[in-house]
Parts: C-alpha cells; sequence; structure tokens
C-alpha cells in the first residue's frame, strides 16, 4: 500500500474511531438479553515498534438486539507533548485509560496498523456475562477510565485477564498462579525487543534483578499472546473457553532479531579494539601511522563511552527520582560510572591531538588512577557474579559489553595521556 492510501486509511480510521468513542459514551446499562450477547476477544500480533512488541488485546461485546458492536480497549494514553510524555515514563508516571469504539472503528485501526489480528468467542454462562458487563459499566464512567499502567502486572492485558477472572469466581488464577513458567521476566523483555534491535541490549543494562525471577503462569499473562494460548488450554462449565477462532486481519509478522545487538557491539567495538590494541603494541613500529591509530581509537570509542556516560549518569539518578523499582539497585553501575563523562573528554582530546592526552603531572596522575580504579571495579562483576554474589543477570553484558569497554580503559590507561612538559626559561 502507498503512503498516500495508508494516510488515507489512517485518517478514515481516526475518525470512524471518533465516531465509534460517541457511542461508547451510552454504554452505562446492562443489556436486555444476555443470551443475546456475544463477548470476543481479540488479541493483536505483536509489531515492530517499541510501544507494541509486546502485542495487544481488547474485549468486543456485540450485543445482537440493540446492534451495539463495541470494543473495549485498555491500552489508551496521551501522547500530544512527548516530551512531557518521556518524562512522566522515567518518573514512573504512567496513565493509561479504557478507550471504547466501534467494532468498524477497531477494524480500521487493525487495518492500519498491518498486524495479524485473532478474534475468538469467550464462552461465559448467563451470570458470568453479567458479572463482566457490570465491571465493564464500572469501568465506562470517566470517573474510572484511568489507571496507573504497569508493563507487567497493569496492562492492556491483565485488565482483560482479571475482569475474566473475576466474572468465572477465580478459577483461573487459582490454576495458575502457583505454576510456573519456564522464562523469567527479562526473558520475556529480550523476546519482545528483539523486534526492535537495541531496546533489547539497553533494558538488559537497565533493569535490574527484579525481573530474574521465573515468572508463574498467571504472571505471563501480562503478553496478550501467552494470555490466549492460556484460555485455549482453558474450559468454562464444560466448554472450551475460546471457540469460533477468526482472523480478523491476516499481516505477516516482522522480522526478529534476537541477540543482533550485541553481535554488533561484538563486530562494531570488539573486532576493532582488538586490532588496534594489537596495533599500539606494536606502536614503536608503527611510528608513522600513531596519530592515525590514536584517531580510529578514538572515534571508534567515542559512541560507547558516550552510552556508558549516559547510563552511568541515569543509573544512580533513576534510584532517586523514578517509581520504576525494577530500573534501582543496578549491578551494572559496577561498569559504568557517573563520572565516565571524564573518559569521553578524554576521547575527544585524544581526537583532536592524535596522541595521548597532553596534562600536567597532576591530571595525568589523577587519569590515571581513576580508570585503574575503574578498571579494578569493572573486573569485580564478573568475579562476584561467579560467586553468586550478584543475582541480577548480567551475563550477556558480561560476555559482549564489558570486554570492549575494559578495553577501552586498559588503553586509555596505558597510551592514553602523555606528561605535558613546562620549559623554563633560564637567564
Amino acid at each position: 500500500m502507498n503512503r498516500l492510501a495508508r494516510i488515507l486509511l489512517l485518517c478514515l480510521g481516526l475518525w470512524t474511531s471518533l465516531q465509534g468513542r460517541a457511542v461508547a459514551n451510552n454504554f452505562s446499562q446492562m443489556p436486555a438479553d444476555l443470551d443475546q450477547v456475544d463477548i470476543y476477544l481479540h488479541t493483536v500480533d505483536v509489531g515492530n515498534l517499541i510501544y507494541n512488541n509486546f502485542g495487544h488485546t481488547a474485549l468486543r461485546v456485540h450485543d445482537k438486539v440493540s446492534g451495539r458492536d463495541l470494543v473495549f480497549n485498555w491500552g489508551i494514553f496521551t501522547f500530544q507533548n512527548p516530551i512531557i510524555f518521556g518524562l512522566q515514563f522515567y518518573k514512573g508516571i504512567l496513565n493509561y485509560q479504557l478507550g471504547i469504539y466501534s467494532y468498524r472503528a477497531a477494524m480500521h485501526s487493525y487495518e492500519v496498523e498491518r498486524r495479524k489480528v485473532w478474534e475468538d468467542k469467550i464462552h461465559l454462562t448467563r451470570e458470568q456475562k453479567q458479572k463482566l458487563l457490570e465491571r465493564l459499566i464500572w469501568n465506562s464512567k470517566p470517573e474510572n477510565r484511568t489507571y496507573s499502567y504497569h508493563y507487567f502486572f497493569d496492562n492492556c492485558s491483565t485488565r482483560i485477564r482479571d475482569y475474566l477472572d473475576e466474572a468465572m469466581g477465580n478459577t483461573i488464577k487459582a490454576e495458575t498462579e502457583l505454576k510456573y513458567a519456564p522464562q523469567t521476566f527479562r526473558d520475556m523483555v529480550n523476546e519482545g525487543y528483539s523486534y526492535t534491535p537495541g531496546m533489547d541490549l539497553f533494558l538488559d543494562i537497565a533493569m535490574n534483578s527484579n525481573i530474574d525471577r521465573l515468572m508463574t503462569i498467571w504472571e505471563r499473562m501480562f503478553h496478550p499472546l501467552h494470555m490466549r494460548d492460556v484460555y485455549l488450554g482453558t474450559e468454562n462449565e464444560g466448554q472450551p473457553m475460546l471457540s469460533e477462532p477468526k482472523v480478523l486481519a491476516d499481516f505477516t509478522r516482522p522480522e526478529s532479531y534476537p541477540g543482533l545487538s550485541y553481535i554488533l557491539v561484538f563486530l562494531g567495538f570488539g573486532v576493532p579494539l582488538s586490532l588496534l590494541g594489537i596495533a599500539f603494541f606494536m606502536r614503536h613500529k608503527l611510528i608513522r601511522f600513531l596519530p592515525l591509530i590514536y584517531r580510529i581509537f578514538a572515534l571508534v570509542s567515542l559512541p560507547l563511552l558516550a552510552f556508558g556516560a549516559l547510563v552511568g549518569f541515569l543509573m544512580p539518578v533513576t534510584w532517586v527520582v523514578s517509581d520504576h523499582l525494577d530500573l534501582h539497585h543496578n549491578a551494572n553501575m559496577l561498569l559504568f560510572w557517573p563520572f565516565d563523562a571524564i573518559l569521553l573528554v578524554w576521547a575527544c582530546a585524544i581526537l583532536v591531538q592524535g596522541r595521548g592526552w597532553q596534562l600536567p603531572v597532576k591530571g595525568t596522575l589523577f587519569l590515571r588512577r581513576y580508570v585503574l580504579a575503574h578498571m579494578i571495579g569493572t573486573l569485580l562483576m564478573p568475579v562476584l557474579r561467579l560467586l553468586g554474589l550478584i543475582q541480577q543477570d548480567v551475563d550477556r553484558v558480561i560476555v559482549w559489553v564489558l570486554p570492549p569497554y575494559m578495553v577501552i580503559l586498559f588503553l586509555l590507561w596505558r597510551v592514553g595521556t602523555e606528561v605535558k612538559v613546562q620549559l623554563t626559561q633560564s637567564s
């Protein structure tokens, strides 16, 4: 589909969505005949954008008597000001809300997003339908629509999970809350963001040991596709909970690139830094090319040092100001230090001068002592992990990220400075 057609379709989808919301404001009464109400689970496949890498889910309620056909979506958030949204997200203030719109509007949005969508009819008894619809009527009131979102424990999927379980007498939770899945939360994060290379590496570094425990089956249902899998294997009152499966929108899932970020770190930093280390070892034989070698070293080091300086600064700040508990007490602070901006300035000086940073004796001693302490702290990370004193899963960081960073530190310590000779005039 060309760009113009997609824009037109998006505009049409937004218009019908607004129409759907106008209709939805009337959802405040129980349908007259519950036997004529069908309830469906909509499961949206993963996408290749950060906010849709884990899929999506919604409920459809179709009243065949009144003709009302509405979709309930707990994934609505305001993105009018990206800066304010980003700051609030960083601080842990995530206000999402329930959006209600027509089935027709939902179908337009599915077409625009170009992700596969499954629809399954949910088998509920009359009493269970009534409990669920009472909950939806309560949630539809303006004062009840907004909720405090959490990516694992309170999202579009868990809202549906909890409401269905409430209607079914908590039978699903009783069956799944003590059974463990084979994955940790970190495994799920890495799996989800394999569709957006870079995010898996960043969150592997940013998120702490809170996400390194095994999930229960109940907890894993935060992921829409895993929730659907559980329901497909569940019976309710002797009948399959989900039936009449239908594909509403059939699009190909985006390509997944598991581990690509780490491979790029190895190829982009590990390999060239290893070659540069050899070149510096042979620098007396390569004296003519030494300024070029220094500048290449600085160019290769700068991106990783910039990342390290940013992460090193943000990790302790986040611990203080953010309500995201998964970002506190991070073992990766042994690798990235809050004052690593010094290393960034150091590399810039090498790039400009084409040699070790020329400083007075005191400045040279300070830098060498800082980077030596940094190397010792960095080497503590794998040692403490092997001893079991670090519970956080930092294995991938140790294998792929630590070595090139350690090479940079070593080369800065070994050849990164030169003492500035101060000439004195004699009479």
